[in-house]
């Protein structure tokens, strides 16, 4: 899970506004992805949000002028947001796995909405650098995995794992509910490097999906990708 503000309205910055704040001001103003931007395979967008928990005294804050008139115009509502005792009204809400999004922030990474409603499961893959928003789970590669994470996205995103996670995953109504604990079980088929057609397909696979996520969007490739996972584990 992300970072959760409990009120995004006092702390999310538009494109256009960037420019009205410092430079030293801008070093507070962090890209994050929400489950908005989470498209099949790729990332569209990102949103821009302010991010000042390290600044410990309101006489600091006031040293960030623009910053701090932003805030201060929702601070009647920042304050009524259910927060621990410790925190500031100018502090986000909930502070979840920040040194594991600030140490994959120059790796590649999929996000994945907490709780969608889609048909499809909208893993999404990117490499620059975005933290991620309550709504969202991040998946990284941090245990050495041989295989490119554009291929476990390719897995993730497939007909064989979104059937595979409609019975075992999570549900809430309609909605399907990605956790840690529900994802970290999802089976992976890793590959037989010595196995020259495992191989091959493989490298196909990944071709596939630097097209889908370099065009925005492409069903035909998007089937020819499940053909050969299914291939794969034939």
């Amino acid at each position: 899970m992300g970072i959760v503000s409990g009120y995004d309205e006092a702390y999310i910055i538009n494109d256009f506004q960037i420019n009205n704040f410092s430079e030293k001001e801008k070093k507070f103003i962090f890209p994050f992805i929400k489950a908005k931007n989470c498209k099949r395979y790729y990332i569209e967008n990102g949103s821009y949000y302010l991010f000042v928990d390290d600044i410990k005294t309101e006489e600091d804050l006031k040293e960030y002028p623009k910053i701090y008139e932003r805030l201060l115009k929702d601070k009647e509502r920042l304050n009524k947001r259910y927060m621990p005792n410790n925190k500031k009204w100018w502090n986000w809400a909930t502070i979840r796995n920040k040194q594991l999004f600030e140490k994959s922030l120059n790796k590649p990474k999929i996000f994945v909405p907490c709780m969608d409603r889609s048909l499809k499961a909208r893993y999404s893959y990117t490499d620059e650098k975005y933290f991620g928003s309550g709504d969202v789970l991040i998946i990284i590669n941090k245990n050495g995995l041989k295989e490119d994470l554009k291929y476990v996205l390719a897995w993730l995103n497939s007909k064989i794992i979104n059937d595979w996670y409609r019975i075992k995953g999570s549900h809430t109504g309609h909605r399907i509910r990605y956790t840690q604990s529900y994802v970290s079980q999802i089976p992976l088929k890793l590959i037989d490097w010595n196995n020259k057609d495992e191989v091959e397909i493989y490298n196909k696979v990944l071709e596939k999906v630097r097209t889908i996520i370099s065009e925005k969007e492409n069903k035909e490739l998007e089937k020819e990708i499940d053909d050969l996972l299914e291939r794969l584990i034939k």
